[in-house]
């Protein structure tokens, strides 16, 4: 759907409805937030990163066997999308 590798379709959506709740709808744009989001995430839990490339998982499945909370994710697609609406804004004045 959006250039994830080895993600599960309903981790798929649920990226997609946070990126959109957070106001982002643009194709380009939403292509940006999954880079930044991913190597945020990479940066936050890197084991499970690692964990998902070796066994070829989903990555949201297997966060989601630790004790996870949802809230940093949508909390970092948030902040990511306003920090690519500022870069938009900054580029165009």
């Amino acid at each position: 759907m959006f250039g994830f590798v080895h993600i599960c379709q309903r981790h798929q959506q649920i990226f997609s409805d946070a990126v959109a709740r957070a106001g982002c709808t643009d194709p380009d744009d939403i292509a940006k937030v999954r880079a930044k989001a991913f190597a945020w995430f990479s940066a936050k839990y890197p084991m499970l990163v690692l964990e998902h490339y070796s066994n070829g998982t989903c990555v949201g499945c297997t966060y989601e066997k630790t004790n996870f909370d949802r809230t940093l994710i949508y909390d970092a697609i948030h902040a990511i999308v306003a920090r690519i609406r500022a870069e938009a804004s900054s580029s165009i004045s």
